[in-house]
């Protein structure tokens, strides 16, 4: 008898080649049964009888070959997929960009935010409003049951979790979420305390919150997440601005008026190396050395702060040159250090000009210590020497960084 049954194969996707895995969680039957039938189903894709024929007679191969590839990167098992979406389970360059670009979306937008406002109202009523706004975007049936599971997952968080995601700076613990992909085991060991709990909630695919904001991401994910951000109070992705950006600040400390948590240096014997005035700011305190018998004008301050990517400085200050000993006629300067020690030097002027100067610096050190020094004036005439005069005034300091301003 013959066989009437006429094989229905799938359609051809629009990629052949896709340059990413994803990782997919859904609800089956509980028995280890049905998780052997699901696996043998999958595993039938990887036949190529089972895909239409193209005119080049190569992509039922082709892609019968991606599945198999995919489904023997690592073997289906009971529970949720252990691999946070913008980890390296994404192999693709562009598509760890993208999901870790939505997820930023989301956490700077107004939609989760609408989630978090929206407390004990029908999920249904939120998402069919953002729906609506991401029209433009591909929404569809799986992006609204990404929402709808996402509202839901807002509602059952822990508090905890609601707050870091509407911290003021969540881009630097994105960065530090890619480090491991992009090279090193988490480089960035300056994060400070919310960055490192979000990062670790980045990581935590026991989180129903975790799972929903991925799924979401991962959806609503591509090229169409970048006009979306973009409309929602994000950041262009292509300005770079997305890891880092929203996260930099700026203190300028008017040393006129404080002292701004600066504290002189003590050198030997108890000598100090500087002294605060109100009005004027950190300026010499010229003193003979008792070790050297040297007698010095200089000014040496410094702050300790939690460590913190610095990544510029700009000094003003007002010199004068005072007398210089012909065993050092050109040791005038001045300069300053970001990092972990003091004169952990970044920036120097060397024979300021008698008048107001500004040395400016930019760079990226993750520092504890900001030093400042400089040298207007040394007398070695032995064995009586004198003061040498001389000023060295700082007047003001700007320091730059990202993540949370240590100044604060």
């Amino acid at each position: 008898m013959p066989d009437n049954y006429a094989r229905r194969r799938f359609a051809l996707p629009a990629d052949w080649t896709p340059d990413s895995l994803w990782c997919v969680t859904l609800w089956i039957p509980g028995h280890v049964d049905y998780l052997d039938t699901l696996t043998g189903l999958l595993t039938d894709l990887g036949n190529s009888k089972n895909f239409e024929r193209d005119d080049t007679k190569t992509g039922a191969s082709i892609v019968a070959h991606e599945w198999r590839k995919a489904l023997d990167f690592e073997p289906p098992r009971i529970g949720q997929c252990t691999q946070p979406v913008i980890q390296p389970i994404i192999t693709g360059e562009n598509d760890q960009r993208d999901n870790a670009v939505a997820i930023i979306g989301f956490m700077r937008s107004g939609l989760l935010q609408a989630f978090i406002d929206a407390g004990s109202a029908p999920c249904d009523d939120t998402v069919d409003s953002a729906m609506l706004d991401l029209a433009n975007y591909g929404a569809g049936d799986a992006l609204r049951a990404a929402l709808l599971e996402l509202c839901a997952a807002v509602k059952d968080a822990d508090p905890g979790e609601i707050d870091l995601l509407q911290t003021d700076c969540p881009y630097v613990a994105l960065v530090d979420h890619m480090a491991p992909t992009l090279g090193g085991d988490n480089p960035y060991g300056w994060l400070n305390d919310i960055s490192k709990n979000l990062y670790a909630f980045l990581n935590d695919t026991s989180s129903r919150l975790f799972m929903a904001l991925n799924n979401a991401a991962s959806v609503l994910g591509g090229n169409g997440i970048y006009g979306w951000i973009g409309d929602n109070g994000g950041v262009d992705p292509g300005s770079g601005a997305a890891f880092g950006g929203d996260c930099e600040w700026t203190q300028v400390i008017d040393f006129t008026i404080t002292d701004g948590g600066f504290s002189v240096f003590t050198g030997e014997a108890g000598t100090q190396h500087g002294i605060w005035s109100s009005s004027v700011g950190w300026g010499q305190q010229n003193g003979l050395s008792p070790i050297n018998h040297i007698w010095y004008c200089d000014t040496q301050v410094h702050i300790e702060i939690p460590e913190t990517v610095i990544t510029g400085v700009a000094l003003t200050f007002t010199y004068s040159h005072g007398y210089f000993s012909a065993d050092s006629p050109n040791v005038d300067f001045v300069g300053f250090g970001v990092g972990a020690i003091d004169y952990a030097e970044v920036a120097r002027l060397t024979h300021p000009t008698d008048s107001e100067n500004t040395l400016n610096w930019d760079g990226s050190v993750s520092a504890t210590i900001i030093s400042l020094y400089g040298l207007c004036g040394r007398n070695n005439d032995q064995p009586n020497p004198t003061n040498p005069g001389g000023t060295l005034i700082y007047t003001q300091i700007v320091i730059s960084g990202l993540g949370d301003n240590p100044f604060d």
